[in-house]
């Protein structure tokens, strides 16, 4: 699913918010373009040219056109960044979970292409962070394209009724600007896809850092994760130097558009302005309109580096949906900012205690290792304590994992008073049983707020 497809979901999501938010937007946008004739208008009245607007005229004109920027660009801000941003980040981030929640607890993080290990939490986070947020700049993006594109146009045709050499004068340059830019899209994306991995793997790093503290300290490990955690640093800050050195260029070609544009105008048009052709106005007209017409040609710039790096982002959030088809991460949900939330369910309860559960057969291998348990027969019976020991990497932990549904298990089955149960692996879907992973943290004195619920 490319950035367009994506931007179409969520219009569908949110049409009265999108529509809503364009609209006050373009009323900015075309307050631009009502500011250069203003303009045109207030020098042909200091230079008391024929069929010049009253000067009384000109000022309720300004004032009307000023009040039309601040209505469209607050209310347009308004809705964006406390209605419509908020929607939408709700939205990923309850579908991305929702389908996280939803899979085997011992398997919720996909794993790693290089060396087959699950995603860390960090690197989830840090995905769910700042590739939201991007979606969220090309969406911004969008709009300004749309606004400053209907202005551009508006100035293209005063201008060019004006003087069409010096108009085509001008947005030549420009042109040739973008095309520049257009070639640099693969780079762009090559470049923004590194520099997201990298920083999907500093930070992945520290949480797991911070969370085995201990076994770190045990094996007298602190200056081999020091100078490890420095190489994936130092790769971070190489790739991000040279992801945001092009993101920047692109940006200064873009943004000194305004200085080369006003440079044109000065240059095409001394030789006319000295021929009369040329009035104060009309020149007031053209470095008015300088501004809007290059910053549209500064958005398609920055937007097509922008499709690039959004799509990398689509891709990387994907990638936490594991395998689920590419349109349920838009796919519209309750979200619940506003009002009342909705009521927790309720477990029902037990139809009767097991006194007797029995684990028969029971096969699972690791995807990445191959390692696991095979045919492990267990019978735990009620009000009794169950051991479970063995060396390190003896599948202790896979078979508890295994009971507790958090891995789906090959080959099979439970059973309890006779009869075959089905033990459910969707989130909080059971209180009747509880793995707490190897923390010791739930060993503390409040370890019994960890398991008060089962």
């Amino acid at each position: 699913m490319n950035p367009l497809q994506l931007w179409q979901r969520l219009v569908r999501f949110r049409p009265g918010l999108f529509t809503l938010s364009l609209t006050f937007y373009v009323c900015y946008t075309l307050s631009l373009a009502f500011s250069g004739l203003i303009l045109r208008a207030f020098f042909d009245r200091l230079a008391n040219e024929p069929g010049a607007l009253a000067l009384s005229a000109i000022v309720l004109l300004q004032l009307g056109n000023s009040l039309l920027a601040m209505m469209g660009l607050g209310g347009a801000n308004t809705i964006g960044f406390y209605h419509l941003n908020p929607s939408i980040r709700a939205l990923f981030f309850g579908n991305i979970f929702a389908h996280i929640l939803a899979r085997p607890g011992a398997q919720p993080l996909p794993l790693n292409g290089d060396d087959g290990a699950a995603m860390s939490v960090g690197a989830a986070l840090n995905t769910l962070r700042d590739d939201v947020q991007q979606i969220l700049v090309f969406d911004i993006e969008l709009a300004d394209l749309f606004g400053f594109g209907l202005t551009a146009l508006i100035a293209f045709v005063a201008m060019f009724r004006v003087s069409a050499p010096i108009t085509l004068g001008v947005f030549a340059p420009l042109i040739v600007i973008v095309l520049i830019t257009s070639r640099l899209r693969e780079r762009i994306e090559r470049y923004r896809e590194a520099s997201r991995e990298a920083a999907g793997r500093a930070a992945g790093a520290i949480g797991e850092i911070f969370g085995a503290v201990q076994a770190i300290q045990v094996n007298n490990a602190e200056e081999r994760i020091i100078v490890h955690f420095r190489r994936l640093n130092e790769a971070r800050r190489q790739t991000s130097v040279a992801d945001q050195l092009l993101t920047r260029l692109v940006d200064a070609l873009a943004g000194n558009m305004v200085v080369i544009g006003t440079a044109l105008v000065l240059i095409l048009a001394a030789r006319a302005m000295a021929a009369g052709r040329f009035t104060v106005g009309d020149f007031a007209l053209f470095v008015a309109y300088i501004w809007p017409v290059t910053i549209l040609f500064q958005n398609i710039a920055t937007q097509l580096a922008l499709y690039q790096q959004t799509g990398v982002s689509i891709r990387r959030l994907q990638k936490l949906m594991q395998g689920a088809p590419p349109e349920q991460l838009a796919t519209p949900a309750p979200i619940y900012l506003t009002g009342p939330l909705p009521a927790l369910p309720t477990m029902p309860p037990l139809d009767s205690a097991l006194e007797i559960l029995e684990a028969r057969d029971l096969t699972y291998r690791h995807p990445h290792s191959g390692q696991g348990i095979e045919s492990v027969n267990l019978q735990i019976k009620q009000g009794t304590l169950t051991v479970i020991t063995g060396r390190v990497g003896a599948g202790k932990s896979t078979l508890l994992r295994v009971c507790s549904a958090c891995c789906p298990r090959m080959r099979g089955r439970f059973a309890g008073m006779g009869q075959s149960l089905r033990i459910q692996r969707t989130f909080c879907a059971a209180a009747q049983r509880i793995y707490a992973a190897d923390a010791a943290a739930f060993f503390r004195e409040f370890a019994r707020q960890y398991f008060d619920g089962g």
